[in-house]
C-alpha cells in the first residue's frame, strides 16, 4: 500500500474557517433542544456528503437528537476508530450578537469554537483529505456527535458507553493542554446543592435579630471555592436567594 505523508496533504485553512464559521454561526446551547438539532442537521448533512452512512437518534430527557455515522471502509465490521465530540454549547442563544465570529491574526474567535466544534469540524476534514487523497484507513472510522455534553452526559452516557465499546480507539477532539499535551483522561464532576436558612426580621427596626441566608451564602461560597486545587476545582455556579430588596 502506498503511504502518504500526512504533511503533504493540501488543507485549505480558508476553506477550512468558511465551513467552520458555518457551524459556530450555528448557535446550539444545551437546552435548547430545536437549537441543537439545527446544528445536527448540519453535521448530518456533511456526513453524508462525505460519504457516510449516518444514523439520527432521537433525543429524550427533552434534549436533541444525536448523529452516529460510519465511513465505508472493507472491514466495516470490525472493531475500529470512533470520534467522539459534542455539539452542544455553554453559550445561550443571541451570544453571537455579542460574541460574533471573528478573526484577529492567527486566531478565531466565537461561540463554541473551542469547546468543541473546532475540533470536530478537523476531524471531519481531516478524514476528508484522507478520503481526497486515497489513503485508506487501517480500521474503519465511526463519529458520534452528542447533544447535552456541558451538562453532564445525562441523557447520553449510555449511548457513549455502548458504542465506545464496540470500537477498539476512541478520540476526543476537544482542547489540548495549554503546552500542547494531550488530554487522556478527566476526574470526575460530582454536583451538590446547597441551602441555607435565615431568620426573617425588619430591616429597619429588627435587623440585629434576623440572620440572613444570603450572607450565609456568601461565606459558603468563599469557602467552597477556596477548597480548590490542582487535584480538584470547586466552582458555584447558579445562586438564588432573597424575596424583597429593603
Amino acid at each position: 500500500m502506498t503511504r502518504v505523508d500526512p504533511a503533504s496533504l493540501p488543507f485549505d485553512q480558508e476553506r477550512m474557517l468558511e465551513g467552520l464559521r458555518a457551524w459556530v454561526d450555528c448557535e446550539s446551547p444545551t437546552f435548547d433542544a430545536p437549537a441543537v438539532n439545527r446544528m445536527m442537521d448540519m453535521a448530518s448533512r456533511e456526513l453524508t456528503v462525505m460519504g457516510a452512512r449516518v444514523e439520527r437518534i432521537p433525543g429524550r430527557m427533552g434534549f436533541a437528537d444525536c448523529v452516529l455515522a460510519s465511513f465505508p471502509h472493507p472491514r466495516r465490521t470490525e472493531p475500529g476508530v470512533l470520534i467522539l465530540g459534542h455539539l452542544d454549547t455553554v453559550h445561550p442563544a443571541g451570544t453571537l450578537r455579542d460574541l460574533p465570529w471573528r478573526r484577529e491574526g492567527g486566531l478565531c474567535f466565537g461561540p463554541g469554537i473551542f469547546d468543541m466544534k473546532g475540533g470536530n469540524y478537523l476531524s471531519l476534514e481531516a478524514v476528508r483529505q484522507l478520503q481526497g487523497n486515497a489513503w485508506p484507513t487501517p480500521l474503519p472510522v465511526s463519529v458520534l456527535f452528542t447533544s447535552d455534553e456541558e451538562v453532564g452526559s445525562p441523557s447520553t452516557r449510555d449511548l457513549i458507553e455502548a458504542e465506545a465499546g464496540r470500537h477498539r480507539y476512541v478520540l476526543v477532539p476537544e482542547p489540548a493542554r495549554r503546552d500542547g499535551g494531550v488530554v487522556t483522561g478527566r476526574y470526575a464532576i460530582a454536583r451538590f446543592n446547597l441551602e441555607t436558612v435565615g431568620q426573617p426580621s425588619h430591616a429597619g427596626l429588627r435587623l440585629s435579630e434576623g440572620r440572613s441566608a444570603i450572607r450565609e451564602m456568601a461565606h459558603q461560597i468563599i469557602a467552597i471555592e477556596g477548597m480548590t486545587s490542582e487535584a480538584s476545582t470547586f466552582s458555584v455556579g447558579v445562586v438564588h436567594g432573597g424575596q424583597w430588596v429593603n
